[in-house]
């Protein structure tokens, strides 16, 4: 964990509210992991408005050109403040944070399952999947073709599947459904699932998982999960969520958990 300045390289709105910045940030770019994530300076210069930090996951990774990417939702002062931001502009960041992905050296076809906003912490996975000669395959889902994130963003070799709640784009069922999809066979295909979204669409998800896998082994299916946070790093308390190993902090202990660990009740 360290305090990054970053340069902004490009701001473009890429879903009605969304945008995907780009940043020039190359000692972030090498130290992070997927599924870990930054908490961003959202104020001007002098000011302290707003006082907190917003956490964001690390959309991309390019260690090579030292590139990153952040994709930004606007939700309130904070995300407005980082949607209004341009090119050369610098960035105050301090990460990266939390616990990531962990893809498993003899993992050869993995699967990544995306609610919304939940395809944020996922195309970093999806490109070290490929980096490491993995088949890859996308279960992306969403309420409306209109919040469905760009499939053109999205790897060429990534195997993609649409989903949307009203049927709008791709099948007409929730993401989950897809993967009960018997013809598909994308559950029994995997050798690890990873998945973030809405915390329905991960207990679904949880209940897939233990009908369609027998004993399904600890680290085949992760999840990041999506809280809103105060500080980032483990003090506030403020991310707490409830495992069957106990209360454990969004921030510190994960965001990654093992999907089966997480108690969804």
């Amino acid at each position: 964990m360290a305090l990054f300045n970053a340069t902004i390289l490009d701001n473009a709105p890429v879903m009605p509210g969304t945008y995907l910045l780009r940043l020039q940030a190359p000692e972030l770019a090498r130290a992070g992991r997927p599924g870990q994530f930054v908490m961003v300076r959202c104020a001007d210069e002098g000011s302290a408005d707003p006082l907190l930090r917003r956490p964001l996951a690390l959309h991309r990774l390019e260690p090579g050109p030292g590139r990153v990417e952040l994709l930004v939702r606007v939700v309130g002062r904070g995300t407005a403040w980082l949607a209004v931001r341009r090119a050369g502009e610098p960035l105050d960041i301090l990460g990266p944070l939390g616990r990531g992905f962990s893809i498993e050296h003899k993992t050869r076809n993995l699967l990544l399952v995306a609610g919304g906003m939940g395809i944020a912490p996922l195309l970093a996975a999806a490109d070290e999947g490929l980096a490491r000669g993995c088949a890859v395959t996308l279960v992306l889902g969403a309420r409306t073709q209109g919040e469905l994130y760009p499939p053109a963003l999205i790897p060429p070799p990534v195997e993609v599947h649409l989903a949307t709640d009203d049927g709008s784009c791709g099948q007409a069922c929730l993401a989950t459904a897809v993967l009960e999809d018997a013809a598909l066979g994308l559950l029994p295909w995997a050798d690890q699932v990873l998945a973030c979204g809405p915390r329905p669409m991960l207990a679904a998800l949880a209940a897939v998982v233990r009908a369609g896998r027998l004993r399904p082994r600890a680290g085949f299916a992760q999840v990041a999960l999506e809280s809103a946070m105060a500080c980032g790093v483990g003090v506030c308390l403020g991310c707490v969520v409830r495992t069957h190993k106990g209360l454990q902090r969004v921030c510190e202990d994960g965001p990654v958990f093992d999907l089966l660990d997480v108690v969804w009740e």
